[in-house]
């Protein structure tokens, strides 16, 4: 299992393996993707994206085969290392608070986030009544 950042010239490898995970918002070329790769291909992906100056982690993915046997922590590992001295956001789901947790986001009041997220937040618990919650990493100084 090889934890990478993948090439912009990847892109459509990594758009067909979003959309067969049925992963359906938008991606860019310009969003900074990491993967899970083994001798069968992409088993695994994330994206940070620069949202209106903001860093967010977006799109974690596992194939379900490979789920549970610690891909998602390697990805979440090696996302965190890229994230520099930036605070990064994400907005998952409710029951993996403690997974993101351990690359040292934390829970943050709604209130508190960059007003397009509030709104992501709002979509995503009335529109698609999921259970979600918004968590911040802080800016890491060295």
């Amino acid at each position: 299992m090889k934890i990478r950042t993948a090439s912009p010239a990847e892109f459509k490898r990594l758009l067909a393996f979003y959309r067969a995970s049925g992963y359906r918002p938008a991606l860019a070329p310009s969003d900074l993707f990491v993967v899970a790769e083994d001798e069968a291909g992409i088993c695994g992906a994330l994206r940070l994206c620069s949202e209106e100056g903001v860093l967010v982690l977006r799109g974690m993915r596992v194939a379900p085969s490979r789920q549970r046997q610690g891909i998602g922590t390697q990805l979440l590992e090696r996302a965190a290392g890229l994230t520099g001295e930036r605070e990064c956001y994400c907005i998952p789901h409710r029951i993996l608070r403690g997974f993101y947790a351990q690359a040292g986001f934390e829970e943050i009041a709604v209130g508190t986030a960059p007003r397009f997220l509030q709104d992501r937040w709002k979509q995503y618990t009335g529109d698609f009544a999921l259970d979600v919650i918004l968590m911040r990493r802080p800016a890491v100084t060295s």
